[in-house]
């Protein structure tokens, strides 16, 4: 069964091709007219007369068509292959030779081909000349062509009736219709090099150097970056002239994009002459500037001459491509960015991904910390230790993705110990403050400091955002790069040792500077920047002081050293049933009934905290609350910032604004039972007072540390110390003395007539 239908499928298959074979074998009638046009149409020229602007296209050999008259320039090719489809599908339907005209009695005129206005001339690939057509007399939607007779003779020309809309396609204005409306044709994702060249007068950006000529040229190359541990490339733009650095890639691909789409405003005719003449008039023999943009083997290049004395609305230049002498106008506002090409470099100096760093070494004087990206085949459980750190717990997932790094690009951090840095025994850093130094120095960037506007021009450069790029041996030396104030060393896998140098301010009234030590740029940098990078172990140490739970707290005592008196002692405090403040006792003759208790307002609901009810048991509930906030804080005790000092009983704070410092003044005795453990233990936790409404100084003994505790441990605290306190350390104000009763003054005698005549 296969088989006879597969000899049925070729047998049809010959007869569909014999048939095709013998149509399009068989001569074609000489009296049925056919297309008038070849289909491959290389060259249309448009004049006569009648045509207000001649013009002539063609196409090169790949195929790329361009206007060659009235100036060259690139076609539009939607207008191109609209005019060859008209072209190449129009046929002689309906037409007639002159002599059949004439035995009708229709002469050539009357049809007004006798002086035609209009004169298409066709030229087909492989034609041995070019097929003229002209265009006579209108007759409603029609129009009147003479095309010319294939054996030359004058009476075979025929005359074809054709649609109106070919006359006006043909006859078109190209400067509106079909010249490209941009300058360039390359696309921007082709380019894959950019020169920029300005002229000594033009190229008032560039700083001037001492006897150097301000003329500049820019070359900015397109390269490939590599992602670490991927397969993956990211592609940048990189300034190879006059120095060595990253450009901004949103920024230079808009502008180029730009560019690449840059539209002319008007041609300047060109008179019949000296053309060199003419450049020169207009700029362009020494243009002010000069764009090239390469893609492969094509490059297109740009000259920028002088301002248009009368432009059409916008301020403009005049400009011309190399190898055209078409000369028009462009925008002034799309070649200004070009003017200022090095506006494009990037302020970002120290580029690097996250991802693959695995230590920071930072020296400020004398100081040296390292910190160091865990492993993540090292990372261990963490004992369950309860005055042990643990992670930052509540730093989620959520909270470190918002903004910036994502968590995996910052990474898990440790303080090491080595000789020579002030960290006794490894610690775990901080998620938050690694985020912060990360992104420090990842987005760390070039920035002008506008408040040196007013120096003179050598010291001005000092507060520019790009320094120089070539600094001398002297100027690195005065601008303190050879013992600055900060060094990081960045290590990385599978990648060399990157290090930035931190200089100080030159002057006070200067920006600190900094550039990389494998490159000579300096750059100006935002002048609280290095108190961001600091070698302090402190800065970077995790906020986690210790876990107290709740459920493993015993007792709890606050005990005044400065009176070495107990202002809070649990369980005792329960037991006795001490209230927090002394209230008037009611008469047991007009005691509320007991179904009035209620009314009193109930404790928080200590849900996470139940195991302390029995402790708290016979409290009043504002000392229960008090408590219960304390203890709550005690769970996950956090330092809002560490101090550089070890813990010491003698420690003093200086507070900003006091000249004495402070001492401890409380120490908070916490009595805990582990889980599964017999014994209690003690942990101590030593206080200052309360500095101000955010700041209060604790210390850790065990843990070998001074911090500012949080706000809500400062607010659980005061009412269980302060206010317990007041009294004590409020003096009573003692009654002011009564006020003497008024007495009325003496009378005075009556007067006599002797003091009367006074």
């Amino acid at each position: 069964m296969r088989f006879r239908i597969t000899i049925l499928l070729v047998l049809a298959n010959i007869v569909v091709f014999g048939f095709l074979w013998q149509n399009l074998n068989t001569p074609r009638d000489p009296a049925v007219p056919g297309p008038l046009f070849g289909a491959d149409i290389r060259r249309i020229v448009v004049g006569g007369r009648g045509v207000a602007q001649p013009y002539t296209v063609e196409a090169d050999r790949l195929g790329n068509w361009r206007l060659t008259a009235p100036y060259e320039w690139e076609a539009d090719p939607a207008a191109i292959e609209l005019l060859r489809n008209e072209l190449r599908y129009f046929n002689m339907d309906g037409s007639f030779t002159l002599a059949e005209a004439k035995a009708n009695g229709s002469p050539i005129s009357f049809y007004g081909l006798d002086a035609p206005e209009v004169t298409v001339s066709v030229t087909t690939a492989g034609a041995p000349a070019p097929t003229v057509i002209h265009f006579g007399r209108e007759s409603g939607e029609k129009i009147y062509l003479l095309a010319p007779a294939a054996d030359g003779n004058p009476d075979n020309a025929r005359v074809i009736p054709a649609p109106r809309r070919l006359r006006d396609i043909l006859v078109t204005n190209p400067d509106k219709t079909l010249r490209s409306r941009s300058v360039f044709t390359i696309e921007s994702f082709e380019v894959r090099n950019i020169t920029v060249h300005v002229s000594a007068d033009t190229a008032s950006d560039i700083p001037p150097e001492s006897g150097a000529d301000n003329s500049v040229q820019f070359r900015i190359r397109r390269a490939e970056r590599p992602l670490p541990e991927s397969a993956d490339i990211e592609h940048i733009w990189r300034f190879e002239t006059p120095f060595t650095a990253n450009a901004n890639k949103n920024q230079l691909q808009g502008a180029l994009a730009r560019l690449v789409k840059l539209p002319l405003i008007k041609f300047i005719p060109a008179p019949k002459g000296e053309r060199r003449e003419f450049f020169s008039r207009h700029g362009l023999e020494t243009p002010s500037l000069v764009l090239a943009i390469e893609a492969g083997n094509n490059t297109q290049v740009l000259r920028v001459g002088k301002r248009d004395p009368n432009p059409e609305g916008t301020p403009a230049y005049f400009a011309r491509l190399e190898r055209n002498n078409a000369v028009f106008t462009v925008a002034e506002s799309a070649v200004k960015e070009w003017r200022e090409a090095r506006n494009f470099r990037e302020e970002e100096f120290l580029h690097f991904f996250p991802a693959a760093l695995t230590e920071i070494g930072i020296y400020e004087g004398g100081r040296k910390l390292v910190l160091h990206r865990r492993d993540e085949s090292a990372k261990t459980e963490t004992p369950a230790n309860a005055n042990a750190p643990d992670e930052d717990a509540s730093a989620s997932p959520a909270t470190r993705n918002a903004i910036g790094l994502s968590a995996a690009e910052i990474g898990e951090w440790s303080i090491l110990a080595l000789p020579g840095t002030d960290v006794k025994v490894p610690l775990t850093a901080d998620p938050a403050a690694m985020r912060s130094l990360v992104e420090t120095l990842r987005y760390i960037r070039a920035q002008t400091d506008f408040s040196g506007t007013g120096a003179t021009p050598d010291r001005r450069r000092l507060y520019s955002a790009f320094v120089t790029d070539t600094p001398s041996v002297n100027e690195l030396r005065n601008w303190g790069f050879e013992k600055p104030a900060r060094r990081v060393e960045l290590y990385f896998k599978n990648a060399p040792r990157r290090a930035l140098l931190i200089a100080a301010p030159v002057a006070a009234d200067t920006p600190p500077h900094a550039k990389l030590e494998d490159a000579p740029s300096v750059y100006s940098i935002r002048r609280n920047l290095p108190d961001a990078i600091s070698a302090s172990p402190a800065k970077y140490r995790n906020r986690l002081v210790a876990r107290l739970p709740a459920q493993n707290i015993t007792a709890l005592r606050i005990t005044n050293l400065k009176t070495n008196t107990v202002v809070l002692d649990l369980p005792t405090s329960a037991k006795n049933k001490t209230p927090d403040a002394p209230a008037p006792t009611a008469a047991p003759t007009t005691a509320a009934p007991t179904t009035a208790a209620p009314t009193t307002a109930a404790p928080t609901t200590p849900s996470p905290l139940t195991p302390l009810t029995p402790l708290l048991a016979g409290l009043p509930p504002s000392a229960q609350n008090d408590i219960r906030a304390l203890v709550e804080c005690l769970g996950e005790l956090r330092a809002a910032a560490f101090d550089d000092a070890p813990f010491s009983a003698d420690f003093k704070y200086k507070h900003a604004g006091f000249q004495e410092p402070f001492p401890w003044l409380y120490r908070l005795d916490i009595t805990l039972r582990p889980a599964g453990a017999a014994n209690d233990e003690t942990v101590a936790l030593y206080f200052s007072k309360r500095l101000d409404g955010i700041t209060q100084i604790a210390g850790a003994p065990a843990q070998d540390c001074v911090f500012k505790i949080t706000q809500p441990l400062i607010d659980a605290l005061f009412p269980l110390t302060f206010e317990k306190e007041r009294a004590l350390e409020i003096p009573p104000i003692a009654p002011p003395p009564p006020i003497p009763a008024p007495t009325e003054p003496p009378k005075s005698p009556p007067a006599t007539p002797a003091d009367a005549k006074k």
